[in-house]
């Protein structure tokens, strides 16, 4: 593998979106909210891959309304996100 690229797309907010290189990036002034994340791969033969994978950024652990406390309605979100149905 040649190159790494990380695509961090914003949810509700194109503005917040951001682009990382290297095999493990550090990104900083991450706004809240979730992210869809993309990450290419490409070998010296020019061949890519790629996966994605969903990134929450938070405040407190579990904070997934964003307004400063975990409760039900974090859970909610949350299972809102992932499709989890009761």
């Amino acid at each position: 593998i040649i190159s790494h690229q990380w695509q961090l797309n914003h949810r509700e907010n194109s503005d917040f979106n951001r682009f990382a290189t290297g095999v493990s990036p550090t990104v900083l002034n991450l706004k809240t909210g979730f992210y869809d994340v993309t990450l290419i791969v490409e070998d010296d033969e020019g061949r890519t891959g790629t996966d994605q994978m969903l990134f929450s950024a938070t405040g407190p652990k579990g904070d997934f309304d964003f307004d400063g406390d975990v409760d039900g309605f974090d859970l909610s979100v949350f299972s809102e996100y992932y499709g989890i149905t009761e």
